[in-house]
């Protein structure tokens, strides 16, 4: 007779691969909700029960589940959100006398979700995090304060706010009192500027039995979220890290630890601890990791020692297909509205990269799809599903962009280069490429996590790569066309007694001929280039010093977080410059005033100092 599985809080769409995976798996599979969703509707599951609310009437929700399983035979019962794997896990002993649970213990569970747990548990393994405090209404802005910061919840569903300004710092205020009378705890955490990633594991006393690292491409949100593009990238480091915790725990159970990865210096900084499946396991499943399967076979047979999981402690799961990706295209279709751009982007890469690229629209279950897909259009057009009108923010944060400049003594504009003033044409993957094969760059390495590598550990190696791609640099200058536009901008702001420094990660040479062809080398009073630092905080106070400029007389043009980053933790003002769609919404979110052509960036700034001119 085949096992039967309950499957809990089975309208998450974390839940679809796992009723799939068992299904094909050969178990009868049984599915227990509370509200409506797609995955409930899927060929793949034998029976589904709609049981109460477990946010509202835990004790109600608990029986309701054991009804379930006594009346159905239930073998095991599989949990998928964090609420029922806390409240079956705290029930565990009365549970099992009917059917098997899938969960960690209580205890475990309620320490790692709690995120000041995480950061002693990450300290006293020498694990970094960002600096952290306990956020009241008595304290909302720690003493060491230079920004940007984040705020959110220390359980689970945080809520980031992300704060990058002093304006919206009443927001963290009003949402401590009104969140106090439910007894909602708060902490407010250094921002680090770098990408999503994370660590999944399950684990049997401490030992993984599958594992595997992701990157965030897409996000729920640019600022933050659950993925809506992901890919596998098997992370030699990130796993080395997963381990050291999975063992200091030693934990039984499915983990994902969440970090940031510094966009420049490559550390690793832990943000939390999910003590259950995560919303891109589908991701998993599309690179050959069974992990559901796996899970099941373990907690039915867990009192034999014997049994093929635990074999698995000596041979853990290793192999799976690398560079895959998956695309939750209708979990993210509120960017139809919010940023249709995205959407379309996700959408082509999906048909052009078919065989790397799998979707959550899944043609093999019909009825599950077309619940997905019409439930979803249908709220999209009656505007019930939240997205975010971002472009509001943005014309606001222009115009206090305006209002700030008007106020400030505006002497000094430091910029980025590439991706800024210009867009040079270099196949930085065909130079990658080449980097490996010499040895000097890891596969799993960004260029800027090489630059510092080599420029900080040897300086040698960081000459020989930087005069490699200094070639094609120089090879790209020749697409390059003057530009009369930012030639006349560039002349005006001389004329106004505005000095200006470029900073880039480019060669020197490089950067002079760039200059030169654009026509506006003549404008330049300093240059910093990746020659003199590769950290883009360390150019900027480089070329503040060169100026002999203050920092609240200066404003930074750059295209990136980094840039924005950097230039907020010196007082710099910082101006965005993107023509990046997601970047673009990414930076209002984050409240930097942002452009899609450095040409309108100059255009306010100029009209700003006529506008301070005249007033004197």
């Amino acid at each position: 007779m085949k096992a039967r599985i309950l499957i809990t809080s089975a309208s998450y769409k974390k839940a679809y691969p796992v009723l799939k995976s068992l299904y094909k798996a050969g178990y009868e599979v049984y599915i227990a909700f509370h509200n409506l969703r797609s995955p409930i509707f899927s060929r793949y599951c034998k029976r589904r029960f709609r049981v109460s609310n477990p946010f509202i009437d835990e004790k109600r929700y608990l029986l309701d589940i054991l009804n379930i399983i006594s009346n159905n035979k239930i073998d095991l019962i599989f949990p998928i959100g964090y609420i029922d794997n806390l409240i079956l896990s705290k029930y565990k002993p009365i549970v099992e006398r009917y059917a098997k649970v899938a969960t960690p213990d209580y205890q475990s569970i309620l320490y790692v979700s709690n995120k000041v747990n995480v950061l002693n548990l990450a300290r006293n393994l020498g694990i970094k995090v960002p600096y952290t405090v306990k956020l009241t209404k008595y304290n909302l802005m720690p003493a060491y304060y230079e920004g940007p910061y984040v705020v959110k919840r220390a359980y689970d569903a945080s809520h980031p706010v992300y704060i990058f300004g002093d304006e919206v710092i009443d927001l963290s205020y009003n949402r401590i009192i009104k969140d106090e009378k439910r007894g909602e705890d708060y902490i407010i955490q250094e921002f680090i500027p770098g990408y999503g990633a994370g660590y999944f594991t399950f684990s049997v006393d401490g030992y993984p039995l599958i594992e595997y690292t992701h990157i965030r491409l897409i996000e729920e949100r640019p600022s933050g979220g659950a993925s809506i593009l992901a890919c596998i990238k098997c992370d030699p480091c990130l796993i080395n890290i997963g381990r050291r915790i999975v063992k200091y725990l030693k934990w039984t159970g499915v983990l994902m630890a969440e970090f940031k990865v510094h966009y420049e210096v490559r550390d690793y900084y832990l943000l939390e601890i999910n003590p259950k499946l995560w919303g891109s396991l589908e991701l998993s499943l599309a690179a050959g990791l069974n992990l559901p399967k796996q899970v099941v076979e373990y907690y039915l047979n867990k009192d034999s020692r014997n049994n093929a999981v635990y074999n698995l402690i000596k041979s853990p799961i290793k192999h799976y297909k690398h560079d895959i990706c998956f695309s939750w295209l209708l979990a993210g279709i509120k960017y139809l509205k919010e940023n249709p751009k995205i959407w379309l982007r996700m959408l082509l890469k999906t048909l052009r990269e078919s065989k790397k690229v799998s979707s959550d629209i899944h043609l093999a279950d019909p009825p599950e799809l077309a619940y997905s897909l019409l439930s979803r259009l249908f709220n999209l057009m009656r505007g019930k599903i939240p997205y975010n009108k971002w472009w509001i923010k943005r014309d606001y944060l222009v115009r206090r962009l305006y209002s700030k400049l008007l106020k400030m003594n505006l002497r000094y504009i430091i910029s980025d280069l590439d991706g800024t003033l210009v867009h040079l044409p270099v196949d930085w993957q065909k130079v990658k490429s080449k980097l490996i094969k010499l040895g000097l760059m890891n596969e799993n390495e960004f260029f800027m996590h090489t630059f510092t590598r080599l420029f900080y550990n040897n300086r040698n190696l960081f000459i020989k790569l930087s005069s490699i791609i200094e070639e094609y640099e120089l090879k790209a200058v020749s697409h390059l066309k003057y530009n009369p536009n930012l030639s006349n901008y560039f002349r005006n702001l001389r004329n106004k007694e505005i000095k200006i420094a470029i900073v880039s990660k480019q060669a020197k040479q490089p950067i002079i001929e760039i200059l030169k062809k654009i026509g506006i080398r003549q404008h330049v009073d300093y240059i910093i280039s990746r020659e003199d630092s590769v950290l883009r905080k360390e150019q900027i106070i480089k070329a503040l010093n060169s100026l002999n400029a203050k920092p609240n007389e200066a404003v930074m043009l750059g295209d990136t977080i980094l840039d924005a980053y950097s230039s907020i933790k010196l007082g710099v003002i910082p101006i965005a410059i993107t023509n990046n769609t997601y970047r673009y919404q990414q930076f209002t979110e984050y409240g930097i005033p942002s452009f899609k052509d450095c040409i309108d960036a100059f255009r306010i700034i100029l009209k700003a100092l006529d506008k301070h001119k005249s007033k004197k």
